[in-house]
This record gives structure tokens, C-alpha cells and sequence, in this order.
């Protein structure tokens, strides 16, 4: 889907149990969850909690932070898309 879409997308890993610092992209941020399961906090708004072969966008300049819910190592593919 993200190749069809022209996206190049880049792999991240993240430790299980941690938790990310808030930020924010001036771009819309593509998310394809491959493993584990995370929890993204968009403050004031609330949380999506997301799994395997789920599909997240994060529209520009929306602040949130993600959280690996579990001990498992989480990796999802990321993107930004062009605006």
C-alpha cells in the first residue's frame, strides 16, 4: 500500500514498554504496524491503540506521543507524505 502510494517508507523499532516523547510533523506521518502493539496519545483528543496490520495517519502539526503496550519489541514501517 505504502509503495502503491508512493511513499518510502523506513523501518523503526521500538523497545517494548517504552514510551516516546511528544512530537509533532509538518508533514502527514504513515504508519503500518508490524509487530506488538502501541498506543498513540494525542493530548486532548485522547488514544487509538493499534496492532498488527493496522494503518495510522497522522495529519500535520498534530502533537502525540506513542507507548508499546507489552513487553514485545513493536516495528512499524513509517512515512512522511509529500504535501
Amino acid at each position: 500500500m505504502m509503495h502503491r502510494e508512493g511513499l518510502q517508507p523506513s523501518q523503526s523499532e521500538l523497545a517494548g514498554h517504552s514510551r516516546s516523547l511528544e512530537m509533532k510533523f509538518h508533514q502527514t506521518r504513515v504508519l503500518v504496524v508490524v509487530q506488538g502493539q502501541l498506543q498513540f496519545a494525542f493530548p486532548g483528543y485522547g488514544v487509538i491503540d493499534v496492532e498488527p496490520g493496522d494503518i495510522l495517519e497522522i495529519n500535520p502539526h498534530v502533537l502525540h506521543d506513542v507507548t508499546v503496550k507489552g513487553s514485545q519489541t513493536a516495528v512499524l514501517l513509517q512515512s512522511l507524505r509529500d504535501l
